[in-house]
């Protein structure tokens, strides 16, 4: 997965997304984080900055934002805070990039950090997220399900005004467990993997949730949301 994790210079299309975004909707943006360097063979979870190149993909990513950003938040991990930033300068507002624990580790999924990161080192990303699917605990999580409530209840509750835009930046785990939970999805292959800086554009509707994710749209009801 190196090649999706690290090499790849190229902005996600908005285009495909814009395309199909409602405007009398507020939209929460649930994106993964910047480019940063290649971590130490199973190592995961270090405190690491963006690269220069992930800061400046970042600015420029948020450059080709619409002006509809009202608002930030971040997981507490540093290229995540660092990726927020970035988007803001981009956009060339002075919005202040917030923290949502939600987003991180321990948050939405995580609840024991130390044995999600065995889970993970001995499985990889794909292959940990992808036995999640299969309601599988690995230790240290909550079920997918309820992670997926609490993350959903976590950032649509942020309530963009119709029009506007919210930004989240998490994790690719995070992300992908979201999403391919939502799709009903329970098994991956490396091309289903989100790059740098990919994510969804999500709203609420009544009972449940609907979602661009490239290029396609998606609705699913999901118990517990608040209303």
């Amino acid at each position: 997965m190196s090649e999706l994790y690290y090499n790849s210079l190229i902005l996600p299309d908005l285009g495909r997304t814009l395309a199909l975004l409602p405007e009398d909707v507020g939209v929460v943006w649930l994106l993964r984080h910047s480019l940063r360097p290649p971590l130490p063979d199973k190592i995961f979870g270090m405190q690491v900055d963006l690269t220069p190149e992930g800061v400046e993909l970042a600015e420029k990513f948020g450059r080709s934002f619409p002006k509809r950003l009202v608002s930030v938040r971040s997981s507490p991990s540093k290229r995540c805070i660092q990726t927020g930033a970035a988007l803001v300068s981009g956009t060339g507002t002075a919005l202040e990039v917030t923290l949502n624990p939600m987003l991180g580790e321990p948050g939405a999924f995580v609840t024991e950090v130390e044995a999600s990161r065995q889970a993970l080192v001995q499985y990889g990303p794909l292959g940990m997220v992808e036995r999640m699917l299969q309601g599988e605990l690995l230790g240290g999580e909550r079920s997918i399900t309820e992670g997926v409530r609490m993350m959903l209840n976590s950032i649509l509750d942020s309530e963009p005004e119709p029009g506007t835009w919210h930004a989240e930046v998490t994790h690719d785990t995070l992300l992908s467990a979201t999403l391919f939970c939502l799709e009903g999805r329970t098994q991956l292959v490396v091309e289903d993997w989100p790059r740098m800086l990919e994510g969804a554009a999500l709203w609420r509707v009544p009972g449940g949730v609907r979602w661009i994710w490239r290029g396609t749209v998606y609705e699913r009801e999901w118990p517990g949301l608040h209303p």
